[in-house]
């Protein structure tokens, strides 16, 4: 390294004035020792000593063992003994006092022309301030000219810097602190001009230099306890909040919990907030808790707020406390218990499991043992002795019970049950007064609250008027299979008989009954559902029965194919008559001349229409449409009788028995599929004598 890289090195070297002054006075301290313990070697035979030690050391009779390592140290040990006390006693301390008096001028001369730089600041240099009103602390590398320093804080904040004088209060001075009159704003950036910055005693130096860094973070929360989505929370909970910086007067931290409640900060400090509520939380309750935060300066002095910035929500947990101690479960219920049945109670949570026992009650009193599952959630009390038959009993969790997670019942929880008694039908299906069963479905089942001896239940079981069946059993279910058996549109009477034979507690002394009615047969063909267009074929509805019946049958006709074959004229007894119509015959001699068999009805009835379709046979009618008006006949245009209203549909099938039905299915060309009842049907065909072609295969 040459001379001017070496001196350029020393002049800039960013050394604390502290260093310096160490190294001078360790320089200082070698030269001046070293000189002193020389002289008084020089003066003495034996130095402390040392020569009288080696002779005898050498004259000893002790040996080392034969081990190399340990007789070389030793020997070096003794050497290097030998070698600073003949340096002390005759050695040359002109080149040592040269050495250390050179490097002394040196540093010296290499301080005079240094400038001084600010070594170091706290906060430093592109940090986070950890307070908005924390002290500013500068330290340069060198004492400074204090006159004419200028030390600019942007933003423009005020305050007052100090220069401090470290050595016997001797006015040098390398620090400077600048005490803020104000807090700084949350996270802005603060900058610290110093200008005219020179040595104090080489003003050549002037210079200019800045820090950098920032005001403290605002907070963000990091953890809360509870946890947003928590369950079970204890309603004596404290709200635990951790943040990812330290929180101070700077900023403003608000909570706000709904449903309300008041809130107390109970510790608070560094990045830590414990706060705890007036009062206990409700059991069983949702809470939403809110963290505002907003950014503030104030007076350092006095800690009023100066400014306020923009509130902001950082924060929102939502969480449920813990509920009453609900019961999961619990047996046994009902009637019909066995009279050594424990008493088993699950709770939703683990319980507190002295509180329950405190506050268990049996009516009437009953003596037994009480044990817990693993869990603690499962209580079990086990009577010493059987129960009496027929006996109705109330347990009883007196209010105060508790769980594990602090919730506690505010009322009593109760339940009872009865031991078995008298055997009783507790359902039977079908239900008394339930109508329109399907007899091809329908099994009767009737069953029991308690295990019953089957032979005897069998023998009990009657089904008025009497339908033959089997016998199953699922449980305390007793399964008289009658689907297909039953008859239809017919009213049943189910009877179980008293002295059913019980198996655990006591013979029945009742009889049950129920009474169902199964709906009337239904017979319906397949027959498609064609329409007449309203617009242009308002009088084709015998034409489009015609190709509802042939289609059912697997004929294929068009209303044109049918009408082109019946020819358009004016005798509606002989073609089709545009604007009305046309009669039976005609269609008659079309379904003859396709070969297609059938059979004209006159002054029929309906138990004959009802019988051809249970045969499979779609029947074509001409009646009134129930709408034109006046009712009656009249002269058409070519002079020919004709029937007001005249109309065509097809029967497709019916409800009830082929002898009495009492609704009739059809295919009405103008209004799609409808129903009739018997009336109304056999009102509407009187319109024209019960006239009907019936359309076989």
């Amino acid at each position: 390294m040459s001379a001017n890289l070496l001196w350029t090195y020393l002049v800039e070297l960013k050394l604390p004035f502290e260093n310096r002054l160490l190294i001078f006075g360790a320089l200082i301290a070698a030269l001046v020792l070293a000189n002193l313990f020389h002289f008084i070697v020089k003066k003495r035979e034996t130095w402390l000593g040392v020569t009288s030690y080696l002779k005898r050391v050498e004259a000893s009779r002790f040996r080392l063992p034969e081990i190399k390592f340990l007789r070389w140290l030793d020997g070096a040990w003794r050497k290097l003994l030998i070698a600073e006390f003949m340096f002390l006693r005759h050695g040359n301390f002109a080149p040592y006092n040269l050495s250390i008096g050179t490097t002394l001028l040196v540093l010296t001369l290499a301080t005079l022309f240094s400038r001084p730089y600010i070594l170091s600041s706290s906060p430093q240099n592109g940090s986070f301030m950890l307070n908005a009103d924390q002290t500013i602390d500068l330290e340069f590398s060198l004492p400074v000219d204090i006159a004419e320093l200028s030390l600019n804080v942007s933003p423009e904040t005020e305050g007052n810097w100090d220069f401090a004088r470290t050595i016997f209060n001797i006015p040098i001075t390398w620090r400077a602190k600048f005490y803020p009159a104000q807090s700084f704003y949350p996270e802005s950036k603060i900058v610290i001009y110093v200008v005219g910055l020179k040595s104090l005693w080489n003003p050549a130096t002037v210079h200019e230099q800045a820090v950098e860094f920032f005001a403290p973070k605002l907070p963000q929360v990091i953890s809360i306890n509870p946890s947003s989505g928590s369950q079970l929370v204890p309603v004596n909970t404290q709200v635990e909040v951790e943040y990812d910086s330290v929180i101070g007067d700077f900023v403003k931290l608000d909570f706000q919990i709904s449903p309300k409640r008041e809130l107390t900060v109970l510790q608070n400090g560094g990045t830590r907030q414990v706060l705890g509520f007036d009062q206990e939380l409700e059991q069983g309750k949702s809470y939403t808790l809110v963290i505002n935060r907003t950014p503030r300066t104030y007076e350092t002095s006095t800690g009023k707020v100066l400014d306020v910035g923009e509130t902001e929500r950082i924060q929102e947990v939502k969480f449920k406390t813990v509920d009453a101690p609900l019961l999961a479960s619990y047996s046994p219920t009902g009637e019909a218990v066995h009279p050594d049945s424990p008493i088993k109670v699950t709770f939703k949570e683990p319980m507190d499991t002295q509180s329950v026992e405190e506050s268990f009650a049996v009516s009437p009193t009953v003596s037994g043992a009480i044990s817990w599952e693993v869990d603690n959630r499962t209580f079990i009390f086990t009577p010493l002795d059987y129960l009496p038959k027929e006996t109705a009993y109330q347990v009883t969790f007196k209010k105060g019970l508790k769980n594990i997670y602090g919730g506690v019942t505010a009322e009593d929880l109760k339940f009872s049950f009865t031991t078995i008694g008298k055997v009783k039908v507790t359902s039977i299906y079908p239900g008394s007064g339930t109508t329109n069963l399907d007899p091809t479905k329908t099994n009767v089942v009737v069953e029991f609250d308690q295990e019953v001896n089957h032979s005897s239940a069998q023998s009990k079981l009657s089904l008025t008027p009497a339908v033959s069946g089997s016998f199953l059993w699922d449980g305390n279910k007793l399964i008289y299979t009658t689907a297909g058996k039953l008859a239809y549109n017919q009213s049943y009477t189910v009877k179980v008989a008293s002295g059913v034979k019980t198996v655990n507690g006591l013979d029945s002394t009742q009889a049950f009954t129920a009474t169902f009615t199964t709906r009337s047969q239904t017979v319906e063909l397949a027959v498609p559902q064609f329409y007449q267009n309203p617009q242009t074929q308002t009088f084709n509805c015998n034409l489009v029965a015609t190709k509802m019946a042939l289609a059912y049958r697997g004929i294929s006709v068009s209303q044109e194919q049918v009408k082109a074959a019946l020819g358009v004229g004016q005798n509606p007894n002989a073609d089709f008559v545009d604007g009305y119509g046309v009669h039976y015959p005609p269609i008659s001699q079309y379904l003859t001349s396709l070969g297609v068999k059938h059979t004209v009805k006159v002054g029929w009835n309906l138990t004959g229409l009802a019988q051809e379709v249970e045969r499979g046979n779609p029947v074509i009618l001409w009646w009134y449409n129930r709408y034109s008006q006046p009712k009656g006949t009249f002269t058409l245009s070519g002079g020919y009788t004709g029937y007001k209203g005249m109309h065509s549909e097809v029967v497709r099938g019916f409800t009830g028995s082929s002898s009495y039905p009492i609704k009739l299915l059809v295919n009405d060309p103008w209004r799609g599929q409808l129903v009739y009842d018997r009336a109304l049907f056999l009102a509407t065909w009187a319109y024209f004598n019960y006239t009907a072609i019936v359309v076989y295969p």
